[in-house]
């Protein structure tokens, strides 16, 4: 993964929502939250591309790993056979190849651990990106609500103006948070998965959010039994 998106990830996964805001630019708050969304979104897709990427490589570097213990092995049947046939020049001939193959096999150990160090890395981006994703969203959508809520506010003519009446509103104001966090998880686990049509990354979105749900009733369990 270069490291242009490992820096883009670690950006948008630090920085709030508020410090996106560009004093200079005349975007309404709404529509620069919204555009940050799009570039999570973008982000989740490039690491996804190379998520694919590195279990292609794995996936080929296995191979040829498999491939090679079977020469090796096919080798040392055909070794034992020319010294029973008296060849040894055939013999020392098969065991070159065997020495060759053996100095390739913990290289291509090494290229197997790396790619799945980097699956775990990138897994782990995509899983915090969506969360950020989710975070987001749900700060927009009580944005929005507040939006609303002023409008609705000034054109009555009516003023919060006791304990009470404020009260109600932050009440009001938290269940659109709940509403909205719910929509937003909703459209994490649905809406990623149309975005790409191809049937590795279908399959790894589908994996992310089934092992996000079961880290969330193990968390669950883990707090249940501690009280």
């Amino acid at each position: 993964m270069s490291e242009t998106l490992t820096g883009r990830v670690g950006r948008l996964i630090s920085a709030s929502i508020t410090a996106l805001f560009d004093e200079k630019d005349d975007s309404s708050p709404d529509a620069v939250m919204a555009k940050a969304i799009a570039e999570v979104d973008a982000v989740i897709d490039e690491v996804r591309l190379e998520l694919g990427r590195v279990v292609a490589s794995r996936h080929l570097a296995n191979k040829r790993l498999m491939n090679e213990q079977r020469k090796h092995e096919a080798l040392a049947v055909e070794i034992d056979l020319l010294i029973g046939q008296g060849r040894d020049d055939l013999a020392e001939a098969a065991i070159a190849r065997q020495i060759d193959i053996e100095t390739q096999i913990p290289l291509l150990n090494v290229a197997i651990t790396n790619a799945s160090n980097q699956l775990e890395d990138l897994e782990a981006y995509v899983a915090a990106l969506q969360a950020k994703k989710r975070e987001m969203s749900v700060e927009l959508q009580t944005f929005q609500f507040v939006q609303k809520q002023e409008v609705q506010i000034q054109g009555s003519g009516a003023v919060l103006a006791d304990n009470a009446n404020v009260a109600t509103g932050l009440d009001r104001a938290t269940s659109d948070v709940d509403t909205a966090r719910e929509s937003a998880t909703d459209m994490a686990s649905s809406g990623d998965l149309d975005r790409d049509n191809q049937a590795l990354t279908i399959k790894l979105a589908e994996l992310e959010e089934l092992m996000r749900k079961k880290k969330i009733k193990a968390r669950l369990s883990s707090i249940k039994g501690k009280s």
